[in-house]
């Protein structure tokens, strides 16, 4: 299986370079809560779990977390859904998952959006957006064709949530 590498994200500066739709970019770059405008298309959104566990992250996932190679963080795969349709894989990463960790309560999460924990919460902080648009495939995902990708961090207290939305159609028809 191939998985993303680190060489292929970009700066969501030059999202011009995907060539994308000004929907797109509105949908990858412009939106603080994928969860919330999701919502807004589609009310009866949905979350199913595909995996949650501890496990090795990803080689892309360890370097922007800057984990030692072979450490195991909490990853949890879900995909949003409307209507029935996949509309976003999201892949949440978090080291160091243990009680002190003003992260550790997301492990009961469940079904509830992620989004909706992190975007209540005001000492939080977000990296820019990166940007990836050539991939395969990622681990949990149902086949089903990746459009784009947008990974951020997220911070409180020192301690780091990495965040990846991978849009899949129908999500962005027009990209």
């Amino acid at each position: 299986m191939n998985h993303p590498k680190t060489t292929h994200w970009k700066p969501c500066s030059v999202w011009q370079r995907f060539n994308l739709t000004i929907e797109a970019k509105n949908w990858l770059v412009n939106t603080p809560s994928l969860t919330a405008k999701i919502r807004y298309s589609c009310p009866d959104m949905t979350v199913e779990i595909l995996s949650e566990k501890w496990q090795r992250p990803l080689n892309f996932e360890a370097k922007a977390l800057r984990l030692k190679q072979g450490e195991f963080a909490w990853v949890r795969c879900v995909l949003l859904k409307c209507n029935h349709d996949n509309w976003i894989y999201a892949r949440t990463v978090i080291p160091k998952m243990q009680t002190g960790n003003p992260w550790f309560a997301l492990k009961k999460l469940g079904n509830q959006p992620l989004g909706e924990i992190l975007f209540s919460l005001k000492q939080v902080k977000r990296s820019p957006f990166l940007l990836l648009k050539s991939f395969s495939s990622w681990p949990y995902l149902p086949k089903q064709k990746p459009r784009l990708a947008r990974q951020s961090i997220f911070t409180q207290k020192n301690h780091k949530l990495l965040l990846t939305e991978v849009f899949l159609e129908p999500t962005l028809k027009s990209v």
